[in-house]
C-alpha cells in the first residue's frame, strides 16, 4: 500500500518537447519534478486531485484529533529586560 502518488522527474527541453504527454500523466495521477541541468526547480500536479489527507482519513490510516491542542504558556516567567535576563544567566 503506497501513501504517496507517483512521481516522475522530467527535463526542461523533454518537458517542451512533449508537453501534451506530459500533462496528460499529470492528469492521469503522476506528479511531475521538473528538472533543469540535474536541479529540481519545479513540480507539476494535478489541481482537482484529492487532498491527501483526506484519502489518508478514508483509507483510516488517519484519525482527526478529537479536541485542538491547548495552547503553550510560557514555561519562564520573567520580569525585565532580555539583556537583563541574558546577564543573570552569564554569572
Amino acid at each position: 500500500m503506497t501513501l504517496q502518488r507517483s512521481v516522475e522527474e522530467v527535463g526542461v527541453r523533454e518537458l517542451h518537447d512533449k508537453l501534451s504527454e506530459y500533462l496528460q500523466r499529470v492528469e492521469d495521477g503522476t506528479d511531475l519534478i521538473v528538472t533543469r541541468r540535474g536541479a529540481q526547480i519545479a513540480r507539476l500536479s494535478a489541481i482537482d486531485a484529492e487532498d491527501p489527507l483526506e484519502d489518508l482519513r478514508r483509507r483510516g490510516l488517519l484519525v482527526a484529533a478529537r479536541r485542538p491542542r491547548s495552547p503553550r504558556s510560557a514555561e519562564v516567567e520573567a520580569t525585565g529586560s532580555v539583556s537583563d535576563l541574558i546577564g543573570e544567566q552569564r554569572r
